[in-house]
């Protein structure tokens, strides 16, 4: 079992949305952070909240393997060092319907074929590019700084739109369910090493992301009503890495939230 105290841990996307639920919630288990985000002044104020609990090593692309791989160098040259997971929530999203009439296309628009590689290029390669780097990492620390039992685990974040995807969410739920096929092979190629792979796949939740069509009053579940909350993302990703029999699992979390969702 991964403890978190002591740890370290990097999270994707944790400066703001669900990754800085994670984060925060990681801290209150006594971890320690490489958070990789974009958004530079979020960032550096979370390294400044928390100085030697968070390391932020400036604007990082999850796309770009030379970037990511930089950072999590100097993340170890500042004591960052060994990784005992990650959790993937850097991610993009556009919207748009496979094809309409210019009368049934309101509000959404067509699916921009530029956007909808954009999509694929965060959402999917970008999150295997921090998988793999940090998986790469987990193999080749010293077997004297891990456990022999279990090296780490690796959390992805898929969506309840993989299966469940809303009119115009084409290209993002393509992505999710992409995230989600990831999973079990990823599981089996990193068995052997002890490092476990699971997905969430969050229903509706109060992020930065989803600020345009959703709100605290928005119905998006059958129980509780209410959308999710960073932290409750957080608290279950943590549930994740603490129970060594999850592995290999697409995981929902999405208040039984099936079919389409009003977002009036």
């Amino acid at each position: 079992m991964v403890q978190l105290q002591g740890n370290t841990f990097v999270v994707s996307g944790g400066a703001s949305g669900l990754g800085k639920g994670v984060v925060e919630i990681f801290l209150k288990g006594g971890a320690k952070l490489i958070v990789l985000d974009m958004n530079e002044a979020l960032g550096r104020a979370l390294q400044e909240k928390h100085p030697n609990r968070v390391f932020f090593p400036g604007k990082v692309d999850v796309t770009d393997l030379t970037a990511v791989s930089t950072a999590l160098d100097q993340a170890k040259n500042v004591q960052f060092y060994p990784i005992s997971g990650a959790v993937l929530c850097a991610g993009i999203m556009t919207v748009g319907l496979t094809a309409a009439l210019p009368e049934h296309s309101a509000p959404y628009g067509t699916q921009d074929i530029g956007a909808f590689k954009k999509l694929l290029e965060v959402n999917v390669i970008g999150s295997f590019n921090v998988a793999q780097q940090v998986a790469q990492r987990m193999i080749l620390q010293d077997s004297d700084t891990v456990s022999e039992a279990e090296r780490g685990v690796i959390v992805l974040t898929s969506s309840y739109t993989s299966t469940d995807g809303q009119s115009g969410s084409v290209g993002y739920s393509a992505t999710k369910g992409a995230l989600s096929s990831m999973v079990l092979p990823m599981a089996r190629d990193l068995a052997r090493y002890g490092i476990r792979v699971n997905a969430i796949a969050p229903g509706v939740f109060l992020t930065p992301i989803n600020d345009a069509f959703v709100n605290d009053g928005t119905k998006c579940g059958e129980f509780p009503l209410r959308p999710g909350r960073p932290e409750e993302f957080g608290r279950f990703v943590e549930h994740v890495f603490m129970n060594e029999m999850i592995n290999g699992a697409v995981l929902r979390q999405d208040a039984a939230l099936r079919g389409a969702i009003s977002i009036d």
